[in-house]
Formats: structure tokens, C-alpha cells, sequence
């Protein structure tokens, strides 16, 4: 299920959120040992880390967005 969240967000999540804000410069998706994270990255160099740990597609893209907007 990992590697299909990982996908999720590059091929997915990234592009819609890039589309909805241009400031955005990327959106990624890693593992640690205990949580699994998005990161959102802005041009800036403002970033956010939202915790996704647990979560289907669906709850991740909730979670992303209420983390960045």
C-alpha cells in the first residue's frame, strides 16, 4: 500500500495542487520508522508536513488540504 500512496501523490495529488496553486513547488510523499508524511513545498521555501499515517487516498487528499489551506 505504500509504494500505491507514494504514486498516489506524485501522479496524482501533485499536479491538482500545483494547478490550484502556483507557489506550490512540490508535493512528495515518504516513510519514516513510525509515520508516514506529505510534504508540501513552496517556492519560498515554506514547507509544510501534513501526517498521513493510516490514511486511504481519499483521507490523505482531505488531510492534505485542510494541512496547506
Amino acid at each position: 500500500m505504500n509504494e500505491n500512496k507514494k504514486e498516489f501523490v506524485e501522479k496524482y495529488l501533485q499536479p491538482m495542487i500545483k494547478q490550484a496553486d502556483s507557489t506550490v513547488k512540490s508535493v512528495t510523499y515518504r516513510k519514516s520508522a513510525f509515520d508516514e508524511i506529505v510534504d508540501v513545498e513552496y517556492i519560498g521555501g515554506l514547507s509544510f508536513c501534513v501526517c498521513v499515517t493510516a490514511d486511504s487516498k481519499q483521507a490523505i487528499v482531505k488531510d492534505v488540504l485542510r494541512g496547506i489551506w
